[in-house]
């Protein structure tokens, strides 16, 4: 095979699916062949989830998830903002049954595009609605919470706010951990140092974990009723993948505690 068909093999683009609607494209893509698989689901020019088809782990933010359900026996998981699956999928991966998970997405496109997205179908209980009205309505508590809200790039205003935080909180178990995606991007700046302020003040501390290749995406850990260096050591020491999750247990093991 010469040079060009190789380079070729790598760079190809493949769609999967795709939905058109009010100006927007919601669309799933495969790039690359073989085992060099790699499928992104994106909302516009926005890449909303990825997943290699080698491997559990994305190389990406999402990874730094999956750890956290490791410092329960039988982690009851919910998941805020659906994507295409890349959460719940790594975490069923890895956990298997002893885990389960509630997932809440708004828009329904989004959980059709997941059935072609991800490589089986979900396990985990999906509800489609709106975060918030979920959690004020559900009685569950959860041992982990999982928090990525985002419409195109922008997490709306209302999931910065103190009382969003305060109902996350109200739905965690006694020692339960919650795990927000912030992406520090323009329109986030001006509202994030509040934001962290209002955690700060529900929570008492945070971890900001830094994935290594996409440091403007932080995963922002706090927790009831455990401390951050009880986390930071319960990940380090329960979570156990040796097929590639080493840039986890680094981030976490490097984690800024405010």
């Amino acid at each position: 095979m010469d040079l060009q068909s190789v380079i070729g093999k790598i760079t190809s683009t493949k769609m999967i699916s795709k939905i058109e609607r009010d100006g927007s494209t919601l669309s799933v893509i495969e790039k690359g062949s073989g085992r060099e698989r790699v499928r992104l689901l994106r909302y516009n020019s926005v890449v909303f989830s990825t997943l290699r088809l080698s491997s559990i782990y994305t190389d990406s933010y999402w990874d730094y998830f999956l750890p956290l359900p490791s410092i329960f026996e039988r982690p009851r998981v919910l998941v805020l903002g659906l994507g295409g699956g890349t959460v719940p999928y790594q975490m069923e991966s890895v956990y298997g049954h002893s885990i389960s998970i509630d997932v809440v997405e708004i828009d329904p496109d989004m959980v059709t595009l997941s059935h072609s997205f991800l490589p089986k179908r979900l396990n985990s209980r999906i509800f489609i609605g709106d975060a918030y009205s979920y959690l004020l309505k559900c009685e569950e508590r959860y041992d982990v919470i999982v928090v990525d809200l985002y419409i195109d790039d922008v997490m709306p205003d209302r999931f910065f706010t103190e009382s969003f935080i305060e109902l996350c909180r109200s739905h965690l178990s006694d020692r339960g951990v919650i795990g927000i995606n912030l992406a520090r991007s323009y329109f986030a700046l001006k509202r994030i140092p509040r934001f962290l302020s209002n955690l700060k003040r529900v929570f008492g501390s945070y971890g900001i974990v830094i994935p290594l290749m996409v440091p403007g995406n932080n995963i922002i850990i706090a927790a009831k009723g455990i401390s951050i260096d009880e986390i930071k050591t319960g990940v380090t020491e329960r979570y156990r993948n040796n097929k590639g999750g080493a840039h986890i247990l680094d981030g976490y093991r490097n984690m800024q505690i405010e």
